[in-house]
């Protein structure tokens, strides 16, 4: 479980009811399914927000101030179900360790591109026996040749 995801859960409390939903889900759902990874921008207005930054929003349309979340989505005929998720941090971030630690990130999380998360999903849903038709994913992933290769 990622650091970002760990502190929903402390949040929360819903790690093992939420893991399970969706792994039960999935297995009830079409075998005729595939898995979608995006990218989406979550406008904020001040600096504070973990990985928030002046960075590209497919959602603002435009470089803005936002986070940027990348999922990995489960999709069927009948719909789709979110299978994970991982906050993006910048560089501007992860090169910061005191804006880091105010944060509460933990010091091992390093920078990641969009697309690397997006395999350390694509791998967990794997270890999870999720079944996997296609995998699509917008051209920001496919220009990354490792990506394409993984």
């Amino acid at each position: 479980m990622s650091w970002a995801a760990a502190a929903l859960v402390r949040a929360t409390g819903a790690a093992a009811v939420t893991t399970t939903l969706a792994i039960e889900t999935v297995r009830l759902a079409s075998s005729r399914a595939g898995w979608i990874l995006d990218d989406t921008g979550f406008p904020k207005k001040g600096t504070n927000s973990v990985g928030v930054a002046r960075q590209y929003s497919g959602t603002l349309g435009k470089v803005g101030n936002c986070q940027i979340g990348v999922s990995l989505n489960y999709a069927t005929d009948e719909g789709c179900f979110p299978l994970d998720f991982q906050l993006y941090l910048p560089k501007e971030w992860t090169n910061d360790p005191s804006r880091c630690q105010k944060a509460g990130i933990p010091r091992d999380v390093t920078f990641k591109r969009k697309w690397e998360l997006g395999i350390q999903m694509i791998d967990q849903a794997r270890e999870w026996d999720i079944p996997a038709g296609v995998i699509v994913a917008d051209a920001g992933y496919g220009v990354a040749t490792e990506f394409r290769t993984e």
